[in-house]
């Protein structure tokens, strides 16, 4: 990687920009549990950033040895949607209006790379990260192959006009990071979930911090 040749920077939304995975884990367990399955954590955390739909028919496949029919993704689709709005708001992650400000404020590009379909979505970052992504985003709804298909990540570059070259993601999950190197894009993963740092080394992070904080000290080194 050439610091000088970055133009933009692509961010995760859950576990990256919000406080979120806590939730998620919760919701995803009471749906899964509605129908007698016991979606076990570490399987959450290892799933994470795929879409919705895809995770409920992964989850089918890995432990049910089936395959769920169109209605039944829907209603569990649904029921865990109904889950999770009821958990209210998740926090900003600690740290990360920091980063994004020292980002904006050195005139890189920003970009949010999600798997959410939320519509409420865009205006909700907005709002909470002060325009910083000039509505610059990739859901669910944007793309036919979610994460660890690279489509969300080069989909990205496209929207950003930047090469694979000239962007840096920053990702959380194993899934997310598969993407964004597969879209042949340098990659920082901040561990905020219960798995192993090696997981996210494995799944091909090129650098993996604990913290916000030394993600950012990281960053102000590279490009101050």
């Amino acid at each position: 990687m050439i610091a000088k040749k970055i133009k933009a920077f692509l961010f995760d939304m859950d576990g990256v920009l919000y406080d979120s995975m806590p939730l998620h884990e919760m919701s995803w367990k009471e749906t899964f549990k509605s129908i007698g399955v016991d979606y076990p954590t570490e399987m959450i955390y290892m799933n994470e950033g795929r879409p919705g739909r895809e995770t409920i028919v992964e989850v089918f496949s890995d432990i049910l040895n089936k395959t769920p029919d169109r209605n039944t993704i829907e209603e569990l689709y649904s029921k865990k949607t109904e889950i999770m709005n009821t958990m209210g708001t998740a926090k900003l992650m600690e740290g990360m209006p920091e980063i994004v400000e020292y980002l904006h404020q050195k005139n890189f590009q920003l970009c949010v790379v999600t798997g959410s379909s939320q519509k409420s979505l865009i205006e909700y970052i907005n709002h909470n990260y002060n325009d910083r992504f000039n509505d610059s985003f990739v859901t669910g709804e944007d793309v036919k192959r979610g994460k660890p298909d690279p489509e969300p990540y080069l989909k990205a570059l496209q929207l950003t006009g930047c090469n694979a070259d000239e962007a840096i993601v920053i990702e959380n999950a194993p899934l997310g990071v598969k993407s964004s190197k597969a879209a042949g894009i340098y990659t920082l993963a901040i561990n905020t979930g219960k798995l192993k740092n090696e997981v996210l080394s494995s799944a091909g992070a090129d650098k993996v911090f604990e913290n916000s904080a030394d993600m950012q000290d990281w960053l102000m080194k590279k490009f101050n």
